[in-house]
């Protein structure tokens, strides 16, 4: 479960901020929704490019040995699924019992079952979950949907062990996009912290928060974890791209990786970026 439609933005409102349990009900619901068509939706030339870019993320952090490992908003569960075939043990939550279930389902098709634990929770609260995972990862926007980041990176830092990395991308408020949009609808509009996202799938809205890299950065200090790494993603294929082969479509995706690469350690470029990406670890004694 993402934002990986962000850079469609099919409709934006502005939103004060929501309780937590109004929250957790429209994100529930709004993703129950999107589960039938979720892989659908996602599966066209720029989603895939997202998706390279989040393997080659993950790819460098779990490298090491058999990972146990924890997705954070695992939505369909295509990561989690990669993940276990390559050898590590992954446990998946997302709030959507739809995005759950076809999650086990994808899990029992690659024969992955055994390697995979999918569960219905709120990343919000933890508890349930031991406190032994070696790598936690949160991509494309899950931490979007919370409306306390410090109390749920807090939660999350807990389930670490010591030196446990938490891998990070949180949808920029500052982003190049936005600036550019804010130039048509209004300073206001640019800086507003939540909105309503809307999709043409559904109909229906998600309430999401924006976030600065400012803010992020001392909900990490602050929950006790050590900041190691920030990036950004830039999102250079836009989803209106589109290409007559698959090879065109390849060599550009490549062409367009390699930019991104080059990219998105560099400050202050990446704090322009549709998401921000933080490496954090656990500190030893905590």
């Amino acid at each position: 479960m993402g934002l990986s439609s962000l850079g469609t933005r099919p409709g934006r409102t502005r939103l004060h901020q929501p309780t937590r349990d109004a929250l957790q009900r429209n994100v529930t619901e709004f993703y129950n929704a999107l589960a039938p068509s979720y892989d659908i939706k996602y599966s066209d030339s720029s989603i895939e490019y997202m998706r390279s870019v989040e393997r080659s993320l993950i790819d460098g952090y779990a490298k090491r040995g058999h990972l146990k490992i924890l997705d954070l908003g695992c939505g369909t569960g295509s990561l989690a699924v990669r993940l276990a075939r390559r050898g590590h043990r992954v446990v998946g939550v997302d709030i959507s019992p739809e995005m759950v279930s076809l999650a086990q389902h994808k899990a029992s098709e690659a024969g992955a079952e055994s390697r995979c634990t999918f569960l219905v929770a709120d990343i919000q609260n933890l508890s349930a979950l031991p406190d032994d995972f070696d790598l936690a990862v949160s991509m494309f926007g899950t931490l979007n949907h919370v409306v306390d980041l410090q109390t749920t990176l807090n939660g999350v830092t807990k389930k670490l062990q010591p030196d446990g990395l938490l891998v990070f991308s949180v949808a920029n408020r500052s982003n190049r996009y936005d600036i550019l949009r804010a130039k048509k609808y209004g300073q206001e509009q640019q800086e507003s912290v939540w909105k309503e996202i809307r999709t043409k799938e559904t109909g229906k809205a998600v309430w999401t928060r924006f976030y600065d890299r400012t803010e992020v950065e001392r909900a990490i200090i602050d929950s006790g974890l050590r900041l190691l790494r920030v990036g950004g993603i830039f999102y250079f294929l836009k989803p209106s791209y589109r290409l007559t082969t698959p090879a065109g479509i390849h060599a550009m995706a490549c062409i367009k990786m390699s930019a991104e690469t080059c990219l998105r350690w560099r400050t202050p470029v990446a704090n322009q970026a549709v998401y921000l990406v933080f490496v954090t670890s656990k500190a030893k004694m905590q």
